[in-house]
């Protein structure tokens, strides 16, 4: 991803929904989610280790559940980590809380997102100021930053009051993004559609891994904009994106 001549900053969306962003010098490094513990985690470590990865400047948690912080205790075992961010603390999963025990048992800091806030250089969209919602779907961080000239949002798959709420305030600066990396899940199908349609980014890395088994993808048979390019990520591969 580079647009304004910068160096490239490579962008991979791996197994579990990791998102790497690899940043030349490595001091913008960043690892979003930790993937489903064991598989997703040890796959992540797998890739990070195979790529000379040998710390991680900052992990963020986008959504206190078991398939985006159930690695997270793997990550540390296996990698030095200066940060880890996350959204709001006060959530029940189990593995979420089991990764803030062990982020201060290895004394690891631990930043919290807030709407508005800077967080570690992306801008956080949800959840919204005020906000008091009571499930991991609904207070999933949403981010949005600009890599070398292109405008990236990383959008989890999002509760319903969460979405709707995003929805009504989206900042006019961020339509037609040049990236979307989301997730989609079967019974928030439609409403995902809705979402996209709403931010009109002009591409969209997709991870499907918990969406309509029957095989029908965004790329295939959903109502986008035909302007709108969808690149679904399979669970057998990694996508790369890098101009």
């Amino acid at each position: 991803v580079a647009m304004d001549g910068s160096p490239s900053v490579r962008i991979q969306v791996l197994p579990g929904g990791m998102v790497v962003v690899d940043a030349p010098g490595g001091s913008d490094d960043w690892v979003f989610n930790a993937g489903s513990d064991p598989t997703g985690g040890r796959l992540g470590i797998e890739w990070l280790r195979s790529r000379g990865w040998n710390r991680l400047p900052r992990l963020g948690i986008l959504r206190a559940d078991a398939g985006h912080a159930g690695g997270a205790t793997l990550l540390f075992e296996e990698f030095r980590t200066r940060e880890l961010w996350i959204g709001e603390p006060r959530q029940r999963s189990p593995y979420f809380r089991r990764m803030l025990d062990e982020a201060r048992r290895r004394t690891i800091p631990v930043r919290q997102a807030d709407t508005g806030r800077n967080w570690g250089g992306w801008e956080v969209l949800s959840p919204g100021v005020g906000s008091q919602w009571s499930t991991a779907a609904d207070n999933a961080v949403v981010l949005a930053g600009t890599l070398g000239g292109v405008q990236v949002v990383l959008l989890p798959d999002l509760g319903p009051a969460a979405r709707e709420d995003l929805w009504r305030r989206w900042p006019a600066q961020l339509d037609r993004p040049d990236l979307l990396i989301t997730e989609v899940s079967l019974p928030n199908r439609e409403s995902w559609e809705r979402m996209v349609q709403r931010i009109r980014p002009q591409d969209v890395v997709v991870d499907e891994s918990g969406s309509d088994r029957t095989g029908r993808t965004p790329g295939r048979g959903w109502t986008l904009e035909t302007s709108i390019r969808v690149h679904p990520r399979s669970e057998e591969h990694t996508s790369e994106l890098q101009s």
